[in-house]
């Protein structure tokens, strides 16, 4: 029987952007880092490429339940970072519980010991919780306000483009082709209610 501790990563980004810029290759830095430091074996490291923490249905934080579900010799959770695992407090408690129902310990490269058996440890981890739940908070405040902003002064605010439209560089510009057919059913409609 091997007595070397068995863990699995996580890593999460939730943008795009974030994906462009190789964060999730710095979080997978850090875990393995993390890991030979402890002497750990890294069983695994499941990602979450553009996918908000405040989202409980993940495919590779999925992957990573089943696989500590179906492989108990598995005893550690290693996230770089607290809201890497989640951006809502009660989903960062409620995934804790689900690791702890498997006898797995939560541990993060950036935070230290999220242990919940020591009442100080686990308030700071609640509150760390509630910080990042108030970033998501804010980011999400500023990006409303910054698409608001730009649509006012007739801009494509991103999204879904509207049919007829081609998108580059968050830009959009006339495509002819679907704006003919626009014009059509608008001429359509114009006609239809006069005749009403």
């Amino acid at each position: 029987m091997s007595s070397t501790t068995k863990c699995v990563g996580y890593c999460r980004v939730s943008t795009q952007n974030q994906k462009e810029e190789g964060t999730i290759e710095i979080q997978h830095i850090a875990i393995k880092k993390y890991a030979e430091r402890r002497g750990f074996e890294l069983v695994n490291i499941f990602d979450d490429n553009g996918v908000s923490g405040t989202l409980h249905d993940r495919p590779g934080l999925n992957t990573l339940l089943d696989a500590i579900e179906i492989d108990s010799s598995i005893t550690h959770v290693l996230i770089y970072k607290l809201d890497r695992l989640a951006r809502d407090l009660y989903l960062q408690e409620h995934l804790i519980r689900q690791f702890e129902s498997f006898n797995v310990k939560l541990l993060s490269t950036q935070e230290e010991n999220l242990d919940s058996d020591d009442p100080m440890r686990k308030a700071f981890r609640q509150f760390s919780g509630i910080v990042a739940e108030l970033e998501k908070g804010f980011i999400l405040m500023r990006l409303s306000g910054g698409r608001d902003k730009k649509a006012s002064t007739g801009g494509w605010a991103g999204g879904r483009r509207p049919y007829g439209y081609l998108a580059k560089d968050k830009e959009l510009s006339l495509d002819k082709k679907p704006a003919k057919v626009v014009a059509s059913i608008m001429s359509m409609r114009k006609n239809k209610h006069m005749t009403l």
